[in-house]
């Protein structure tokens, strides 16, 4: 997945901050956006302006940790389920299908940093394995 970011680098900036204010942020398990807000190129804008992590290269292990960990309560939270690191399949896919419905019947989606999918492959280093 490296490899195919940094093809895609030169052609246009790929978004992986994530739109956490500060840290803690107490807004972050709320946080939505609406259809709308992405149809219209106001996201980007918006996670710009408030971001306090704007660049993935910047991140150390326990940034990178915090912000997995983050993601992880908040899917938790909206899927009503415990989500275990080892399996992510059945948790992601509950995931997929609470975000299709709160599209369908909010016009809006959860905000998910997608960082836990692809962590080991960026900096193996940030992932303690056993």
């Amino acid at each position: 997945m490296q490899m195919y970011i940094e093809k895609l680098l030169p052609i246009r900036r790929i978004y992986m901050n994530c739109h956490i204010k500060s840290f803690p942020d107490a807004d972050y398990q709320s946080r939505k956006v609406t259809l709308l807000e992405l149809q219209q190129g106001g996201y980007k804008a918006r996670v710009n302006e408030e971001s306090c992590l704007t660049d993935i290269r910047k991140y150390d292990k326990k940034r990178m940790t915090n912000v997995i960990c983050m993601n992880l309560k908040k899917m938790e939270l909206f899927v009503q389920e415990s989500i275990q690191t080892d399996d992510l399949y059945a948790p992601l896919y509950s995931v997929l299908l609470e975000q299709n419905r709160f599209l369908h019947e909010k016009l809006c989606f959860y905000v998910l940093n997608t960082c836990v999918l692809f962590v080991y492959e960026y900096n193996p280093s940030f992932v303690n394995i056993r």
